[in-house]
């Protein structure tokens, strides 16, 4: 999954009046048009069109309602294509004809985020060590064994199943 940042501009204003916009792969251009819209302080009441070619009612268009079972902006971010430069626009409100310009920043690999997992795993060694200092008069491993084993654990780049497997090996 693909992770983009988008600099929108809204059309006879310039370039000094811009917002840039980071969003996931996995959202629709429905949220993108919803979250520019909120950025710059519009009401979401009217429909719209995203302009590939940046031509307002071309071909090249995804509608927020097609009416002849044309693309739908309920697609995903992550499925129309996008290249790093490109250029494409948002129509809204087809009476007033509002244009942004989308420039696409970056396209970036999202990331899992590691402190969730460092927290589960904090939580099973502390589990772990606190089974064996009761379950046995003299514990498996002392407390700075244990402090070592937590500070690897957190260090270590790996994912989970590997931490996992580098901790039963430790015991």
């Amino acid at each position: 999954m693909l992770r983009y940042t988008l600099k929108v501009y809204p059309a006879g204003y310039g370039r000094e009046i811009y917002r840039t916009i980071k969003i996931s792969g996995k959202e629709t251009l429905d949220r993108l048009c919803e979250y520019i819209l909120e950025t710059f302080d519009f009401i979401h009441e009217h429909l719209y069109e995203f302009c590939m070619d940046n031509r307002m009612y071309s071909e090249d268009s995804y509608q927020y309602d097609p009416e002849d079972g044309g693309p739908s902006t309920d697609i995903a971010i992550d499925k129309i294509g996008l290249v790093k430069g490109q250029n494409f626009s948002l129509h809204y409100d087809y009476g007033d004809d509002w244009m942004f310009t989308i420039h696409v920043q970056k396209i970036e690999d999202e990331q899992r985020k590691t402190r969730p997992a460092q927290y589960y795993i904090f939580f099973f060694l502390i589990s772990l060590y606190l089974f064996f200092r009761n379950s046995f008069t003299e514990p498996n491993i002392s407390v700075s064994d244990f402090v070592k084993l937590f500070s690897s654990a957190l260090s270590a780049s790996s994912s989970q199943v590997q931490i996992r497997s580098a901790t039963w090996k430790s015991l």
